[in-house]
This record gives structure tokens, C-alpha cells and sequence, in this order.
């Protein structure tokens, strides 16, 4: 898509929908609600990109990210992160280790989303807190998601 029809799309959703948060805005604001400089935070499933890793590190003692891509990007400067190849059913973490777990858009993904809610559990501190988004069945993206190949699904939200 030019830059031309990206900035049309959002003249658009700005006439119609300029005091609506977005879902990623009000999961931007409930894990910086939570977040302090006290908090270890897990981004479980953290793609790629590390963009949530990258927003929590400077309000956060420590970060990590885990998710099963092949590679992460390397340019983040991580002083007080770090991140883990892992399936989320097994994360090589000590028990109560986190204050913190975020989720974003990836339950849909998993194939036995229990086991994973139960590891969750074993690596959360006392009173942690579990921040996680998932799509709307009907929104566009979960649509092209299911009728596309992952790769091409993979580009267009990135």
C-alpha cells in the first residue's frame, strides 16, 4: 500500500473514530498502569520486532521476551532485557519469577492454551498480573489471517 492510500486510511478512521481508543492503545495503557521500576514483566509471545519489549524496558527492573521465532531483532540495546526461544508451556524460568506477564495476540495461536495459563501461573509472583489481548474473531485481520498464508498475514500486520 502507497503512503498516499496509508494516509487516506487514516484520515478516514481519524474523522470516524478520533476519540475511540484502539485495542492496542488501552493494552498500551493498562500494562504501563501496572508497570513500575520494581517489575520483572515476561512478554510471552514478543515476535520478532520486540516492540513490547522495547516499551517496558525503561519503566521495568527487567524484561524478557519469549516467543519460538527463529531469530530476534538485534538492535534493541538490551541492558535490563533479554530474550528466550521457548514454547510458552515450559518457559526455563524459576517459579514466582515475574510480576508481570503480557499476551499479545497469540492465545489464538496456542493449542492447548491451559497448559499454558498453568505455567503462567507457576512463574507469576503472589498478586502477579496477566495482561493479554486477543483478536476478535470477525476483525478484519483475524479474516485475512485465516484466509491467507501465515508469511503473507505476517508482512501485511508488520
Amino acid at each position: 500500500m502507497s503512503k498516499n492510500n496509508i494516509k487516506k486510511c487514516w484520515d478516514i478512521y481519524d474523522k470516524h473514530y478520533r476519540n475511540v481508543a484502539t485495542t492496542d492503545t488501552v493494552y498500551k495503557t493498562m500494562i504501563k498502569k501496572y508497570v513500575s521500576s520494581n517489575s520483572d514483566v515476561l512478554d510471552a509471545g514478543c515476535g520478532q520486532h520486540l516492540d513490547y519489549v522495547r516499551l517496558i524496558e525503561p519503566l521495568a527492573r527487567f524484561t524478557l521476551g519469549c516467543d519460538l521465532v527463529e531469530t530476534f531483532d538485534s538492535s534493541l540495546k538490551m541492558s535490563d532485557s533479554a530474550v528466550v526461544r521457548s514454547n510458552l508451556d515450559h518457559i526455563p524460568v524459576d517459579d514466582a519469577t515475574f510480576t508481570m506477564i503480557i499476551c499479545r495476540s497469540v492465545f489464538e495461536h496456542i493449542e492447548q492454551p491451559l497448559r499454558v495459563l498453568q505455567e503462567f501461573n507457576r512463574i507469576l509472583k503472589l498478586n502477579g498480573r496477566l495482561i493479554f489481548m486477543t483478536p476478535n474473531l470477525y476483525d478484519y485481520v483475524s479474516i485475512i489471517s485465516r484466509l491467507s498464508r501465515h508469511r503473507f498475514h505476517q508482512n501485511l500486520l508488520h
